[in-house]
């Protein structure tokens, strides 16, 4: 039980005191000089940029060993030779697919290839994420056998699905027709850039490594406030940081992953 434990804000050291600790991993810490502010849980404690240290130097220790465990990276990442110094700005501006879809059009090869705003397939019955992905397998010849990554209630993403070797990601919570979502990802979407929020406190070990080690091109889709799947282009990681911002939408810190569009087209 952390409640009650004096802590010393590292900027200046002034002395506070953990007043609470919401579900959603933050902390309330009230400090001698009469202020009051929130702080994720145990974040705050740990990583380059700490913002809080327990006074009980013992209790300090067994959380840098505690969290040492927990986000230490499993495997060895490939260098990010793309990425950049800064991430691109954040969608600002609603993308026209948000709102309208083309009536009538199939995912046909040649659909997708043009791809310039969007495919449309009705999203009933197993025309969602699943029935795009098995579509494509027999149109692009996909790698089958991986129907249970796009099901309904699924992470909607698998590795390494194209003959090219990129991956499949399909949108589904994101700022435009999801308000308020508390799970593991949330996503901001624009015309060519895409940003992820991952929730640290929901990640799993391997969902970690993914964060930091995944650095695949992936053929992405978003949902439509009709709930059908939009195609958005060939998207490529440029930019992540493990510095958490405070994201309202999903009431959490997180971490930042960013997207950028490299193809409009599937298949130049």
């Amino acid at each position: 039980m952390i409640i009650g434990e004096h802590v010393i804000r590292t900027s200046d050291f002034t002395i506070g005191k953990i007043k609470e600790k919401t579900a959603t991993g933050l902390i309330t810490v009230s400090f001698a000089n009469g202020e009051e502010k929130q702080y994720p849980y145990p974040e705050a404690f740990v990583g380059e940029k700490t913002f809080l240290q327990f006074a009980d130097r013992e209790l300090q220790e067994k959380m840098n060993a505690q969290v040492a465990v927990k986000f230490a990276s499993p495997v060895p990442c490939p260098a990010p030779a793309a990425f950049l110094d800064a991430p691109p700005p954040i969608p600002k501006v609603q993308p026209l697919w948000v709102e309208t879809f083309k009536k009538g059009t199939t995912l046909t090869p040649p659909e997708l290839k043009v791809g310039r705003y969007y495919v449309h397939m009705a999203h009933t019955g197993n025309h969602g994420a699943l029935g795009i992905y098995e579509k494509c397998c027999d149109n692009f010849a996909w790698k089958k056998g991986l129907e249970s990554f796009f099901k309904k209630r699924t992470m909607l993403y698998a590795k390494n699905v194209t003959p090219e070797g990129y991956s499949l990601w399909f949108l589904t919570h994101h700022r435009w027709i999801d308000p308020q979502h508390d799970g593991r990802w949330y996503n901001v979407v624009g015309h060519d850039v895409v940003y992820e929020y991952w929730n640290k406190g929901k990640l799993s070990d391997a969902e970690i490594s993914d964060f930091r080690c995944d650095r695949s091109k992936r053929i992405t889709f978003a949902k439509n406030k009709q709930g059908d799947y939009v195609y958005l282009g060939v998207f490529a990681p440029v930019y992540q940081t493990e510095d958490f911002v405070f994201i309202k939408e999903m009431g959490a810190h997180a971490w930042t992953k960013v997207y950028k569009k490299i193809a409009g087209d599937y298949r130049q």
